[in-house]
């Protein structure tokens, strides 16, 4: 009887470090898979600040170059210093392109400028659900207000 406790004893032993092993093993597992999740979620997330931030530049861009252009006497230094603002703006890696895509005079009333800006997406995920670049258009229109009085 004695001989028959022991293998009896034996076998749950093995039992029980092998179930061990087994949990050991799933949890790896788990924690493998849930950090790919977690890392493709910042990545996302990180292209989506990116893509807000690079908005909020050419609008901005296309702001400063409207009142720049508006702080102008005539229309030949208006288009100088709205093509100027947008060449002062610092292309990088993530902002490759910056042009000035549209400008409108309109004496003694207003000048609307219209800037496009190429963004490259920083961290692209594996599948394609977002482009590898996109493309913002912004607009602004300003009143000109460097006209000389006629007092």
């Amino acid at each position: 009887m004695d001989v028959v406790k022991r293998q009896s004893l034996s076998k749950r032993t093995k039992r029980g470090l092998g179930r061990k092993r087994y949990q050991r093993g799933e949890a790896l597992i788990s924690v493998g898979v849930g950090a790919s999740i977690l890392i493709t979620i910042a990545f996302f997330i990180l292209d989506l600040i990116v893509v807000v931030l690079a908005n909020s530049a050419n609008d901005t861009l296309a702001r400063n170059a409207a009142r720049a252009a508006a702080n102008q006497q005539d229309m030949a230094t208006a288009g100088q210093a709205a093509n100027g603002v947008v060449q002062d703006f610092h292309a990088s890696n993530m902002i490759p392109d910056v042009q000035l895509v549209k400008f409108d005079y309109l004496p003694n009333q207003s000048v609307t400028v219209e800037t496009s800006m190429n963004v490259k997406i920083p961290a692209g995920l594996p599948f394609p659900c977002l482009p590898d670049y996109f493309t913002f258009v912004s607009k602004d229109t300003e009143s000109i207000v460097g006209v000389p009085s006629s007092l």
